[in-house]
């Protein structure tokens, strides 16, 4: 099977239930592992309580830049 980057979530693999193997999925997200430092990844699991997926990174990015220009004025 092939998915779109919608399906490039841990929770498509857990509810699967080993449906998803061979799947191929495209994403334009990189992956928490590869660009993320160790110490980030812990740090989002004590808030979430979960790894990070991978829109996880998306969304950091986006409010750390929304932090940034409301602090700009």
């Amino acid at each position: 099977m092939v998915a779109s980057d919608g399906a490039f979530l841990s929770v498509t693999i857990d509810e699967a239930n080993g449906a998803a193997e061979g799947m191929y999925i495209s994403s334009f997200a990189p992956s928490p592992k590869n660009i993320a430092s160790a110490s980030w990844i812990e740090a989002y699991q004590a808030v979430e309580s979960r790894n990070p997926d991978t829109y996880s990174v998306n969304g950091y990015v986006a409010i750390e830049c929304a932090d940034r220009r409301s602090k700009e004025g």
